[in-house]
């Protein structure tokens, strides 16, 4: 995907009395762009640029780039660079505000990451556009609610015939009816959820009831295992990398999952 951020060179060339200007019609093609690529309207994404000061934004330097996007579906990570493109541009901060979207069969209520130390190919300003060539790593954060996690668990495991998520005091409680083959069961399971490899999901400590009675004969842990991981975000979001979890915290309805976040070299 081209991925357009701002015309530093470009507004450094023009003058202190246009600077202005040419950042606006910058940040205007790149929300054009990022649009286009994740199919919704400008109107959707927001890109915010601030510059260098003269000297800097004559250097290809720029302080920060802020784009902030809303209400689309990608198939997968929408972001990459080209480290094989020039890295004379210099980002200072990068920073991503997501909102009510959906990767795969997940919906995502928000993912802020500030990504620091970013290059993008300088020399690409004569045909209209920059793109990243190299990532810097930073703090970001993904949420998520218990009723989008049940959206995604019912997309993805089929032999749930009813299922009901709630997040609440650090446990997810999972309560519902399964299919395994021609055997139908009414069950209900209070657990843990850890991260696994900073890129998976997984069921821990779980107590497990079915049809009223609690588990104890081995079983509960294998019907856990028959689930996890619950979310391989590289595997099953395609996330190519993007993220490594580092922490989730899990209360009020949400999961709240932080970690360490980049834009990831586009998969060959």
């Amino acid at each position: 995907m081209k991925f357009l951020l701002i015309g530093a060179g470009s507004m450094a060339l023009a003058g202190a009395a246009v600077i202005e200007t040419s950042w606006g019609r910058m940040e205007r093609a790149a929300e054009l762009d990022i649009a286009g690529s994740l199919g919704v309207s400008r109107e959707n994404v927001k890109v915010a640029a601030v510059a260098d000061g003269l000297i800097g934004s004559a250097m290809g330097r720029v302080a920060s780039v802020e784009i902030s996007a809303r209400e689309f579906r990608v198939d997968g990570n929408p972001f990459f660079c080209d480290p094989a493109l020039s890295r004379a541009g210099r980002l200072g901060m990068l920073r991503l505000r997501l909102r009510e979207f959906v990767v795969r069969d997940l919906p995502v209520e928000s993912l802020e990451a500030d990504i620091p130390g970013c290059r993008f190919a300088l020399g690409m300003l004569t045909a209209g556009e920059v793109r990243l060539s190299r990532s810097g790593e930073g703090p970001g954060t993904v949420t998520i609610a218990a009723g989008d996690l049940r959206k995604y668990m019912l997309a993805r495991f089929k032999v749930f015939e009813s299922l009901e998520i709630r997040l609440e005091k650090y446990k997810l409680f999972a309560k519902g009816r399964a299919a395994f083959g021609p055997v139908r069961r009414e069950f209900e399971v209070i657990c843990d959820v850890e991260i696994a490899g900073k890129r998976a999901l997984v069921i821990a400590n779980p107590i497990v009831f079915v049809e009223g009675s609690r588990a104890r004969d081995g079983s509960a842990q294998s019907l856990v295992n028959a689930f996890n991981p619950v979310l391989d975000i590289d595997k099953d979001l395609g996330m190519a990398g993007a993220f490594d979890m580092s922490e989730i915290v899990i209360r009020d309805g949400k999961a709240v999952i932080s970690g360490i976040a980049r834009i990831p070299v586009r998969p060959e």
